[in-house]
């Protein structure tokens, strides 16, 4: 399953593997935390980007209005 949606989805982490809740716990913060919320500020200045336009009157040499379609 994992390897299907990290191959679909680019906010999908790499795998961690522990061995003992203690050990998870122990790095919980670095190793879960911090990853995680680096990236949902990566996606976030992502999706503020303006998308690119082209305008259809900048290829035929016309004026007018720029609506998007």
């Amino acid at each position: 399953m994992f390897r299907d949606l990290a191959g679909k989805y680019d906010w999908i982490l790499p795998l961690l593997q522990y061995d003992s809740c203690t050990s998870l716990l122990t790095a919980l913060n670095d190793e879960v935390v911090s990853p995680a919320l680096k990236k949902r500020r990566e996606l976030a200045v992502e999706k503020a980007k303006e998308l690119p336009t082209r305008y259809v009157l900048e290829h035929i040499g016309g004026r007018g209005s720029r609506n998007a379609v």
